[in-house]
């Protein structure tokens, strides 16, 4: 398994083609979209501490843990951040978001981060 810490409007790149990002992070629970291409829908999940959900290509993801990093000293710098594991083939790549972008791989149809994705609400 590999676990991957990501905060709100963090994502993962799955396989070069599926984008995962981090919509909200509740204490026992981070909400999901996850997108494929530019004329498929976005799919919202939802996944609870130690459930986990198929995300396709023979892989599947899990919260293994929500906890809140401090970004400064006093009151309210802590920052809560999901970590998503996830089980792969070995055929399967997964990587941050802002490595894949880093290396100019993100695909054409993909959405801004501030505020383009949905609510589960």
């Amino acid at each position: 398994m590999i676990v991957l810490s990501r905060r709100v409007n963090d994502a993962v790149v799955l396989a070069d083609r599926v984008i995962i990002t981090v919509i909200r992070i509740l204490p026992d629970k981070a909400e999901l979209s996850v997108r494929t291409d530019e004329a498929g829908p976005i799919t919202l999940v939802a996944v609870g501490i130690g459930e986990s959900t198929d995300v396709g290509f023979g892989a599947s993801m899990s919260l293994t843990e929500v906890r809140a990093e401090s970004l400064c000293s006093g009151v309210g710098c802590d920052v809560p951040k999901a970590r998503l594991g996830f089980d792969l083939p070995p055929t399967v790549s997964v990587c941050r978001f802002e490595s894949y972008d880093a290396h100019g791989r993100v695909p054409k149809w993909h959405f801004p981060k501030a505020g383009a994705a949905p609510s589960l609400n």
